[in-house]
Formats: C-alpha cells, sequence, structure tokens
C-alpha cells in the first residue's frame, strides 16, 4: 500500500511540474526556486521568505530544481501519511481513513514546492504530538506554522489553549477563568 500511495504522489507531483513548466513564471514554485527575495528581505525568515532560505540553503548544498521538488513533494507525502495515522489513531475506519489518502487535490496543492506542503507537515506532526500528550513539542512545531503563515499559527495555537483550558479540572481551572476575567474586564 505504501508503495502504490508513493506512486500516486509522484505521478500527481510530475503532472503538476509538467503543466506549469510549460506556462512559463506562472506558479509560486518558480519564483521560491529562483530566489526572488526583495533585497530588504534576504535574513527574514518570516512567510515566504522562509521557503526561500530553505531553498537556498538546498541550493547551497549544490541539488538542482528537480531534486529540490522532490524534497519538499516527500515532505507533504510523509505529512499525509501522519494525517492517515492521526485519523486511525482517533478511531476513524482504516479503511475510511486510507480512502482520504487518495483525494488528489491533497496531492496537488502540497506536491510542489511551496508553503502547503510545510504546512501540512507540520499540522500533521503537530497532531501526531498533541494526541500522544507532547504538548511542549506540538507548540514548537505551531511556532513553525507561526513562520509561514501567521495566522493559520495562531489559531491552532488558540484552539489548544481554549481545549487545555476546557479539560483542565478541579481548582486551577476556576482560578485560571477568574484571572482571565480581571485581565479582560
Amino acid at each position: 500500500l505504501f508503495n502504490s500511495c508513493l506512486f500516486y504522489h509522484g505521478c500527481l507531483t510530475l503532472a503538476y511540474i509538467l503543466i506549469f513548466t510549460g506556462s512559463g513564471k506562472a506558479a509560486d514554485y518558480y519564483t521560491y526556486l529562483h530566489l526572488v527575495i526583495p533585497p530588504q528581505d534576504h535574513y527574514s525568515f518570516i512567510s515566504s521568505n522562509f521557503i526561500y532560505q530553505i531553498v537556498k540553503l538546498f541550493k547551497n548544498l549544490f541539488l538542482n530544481d528537480f531534486n529540490i521538488i522532490v524534497i519538499f513533494s516527500l515532505i507533504s507525502f510523509f505529512g499525509i501519511i501522519i494525517f492517515v495515522q492521526n485519523l486511525i489513531k482517533l478511531g476513524i475506519e482504516r479503511k475510511i481513513a486510507y480512502t482520504i489518502f487518495f483525494i488528489p487535490g491533497l496531492h496537488f496543492w502540497t506536491t510542489i514546492l511551496g508553503k502547503d506542503c510545510l504546512i501540512l507537515f507540520f499540522l500533521s506532526y503537530f497532531f501526531h504530538l498533541y494526541i500522544d500528550r507532547k504538548i511542549f513539542f506540538s507548540i514548537i512545531l505551531l511556532m513553525l506554522v507561526f513562520l509561514i503563515r501567521y495566522h493559520i499559527g495562531l489559531v491552532f495555537l488558540l484552539s489548544v489553549v481554549i481545549t487545555e483550558i476546557i479539560i483542565m479540572k478541579g481548582y486551577r481551572k476556576f482560578i485560571l477563568l477568574l484571572i482571565s476575567l480581571i485581565i479582560f474586564y
């Protein structure tokens, strides 16, 4: 099953490359691969510059464009596998979880070089760690998401905080709610 899923993901990656290679500079990955960075942002690690810095690192390691695309495609592939494992951990039936793997849009938008494949991987791994109650490491992954797309990181961080407040027991929950009422009032 792993080999067939990897083959499916690889075919969609190649299809994406072939579709957008013929259209010239239409895709985002073109700007990432050719390091089109405004001069004042060369050392920034927020949003698109996060991807630029990763690509710059790979180019300094003498990797060509195709190798960089394959690396990002594999990152998204493992993100999808972790997502499917999370669904199985949460009690979704295996057959249903594996059919989610074959949704083409999930692969099509995350197989190529860009923010989406890293967001998918980081959030899938975040949920994997959060389900196992490794809160500290999951918060670190949320910080990486925050660097790429701050609004997504903020929403997930607030969700974790609200969930942790809801599942608190005893006087700690009451004291935390009382302090938050005093602060926000």
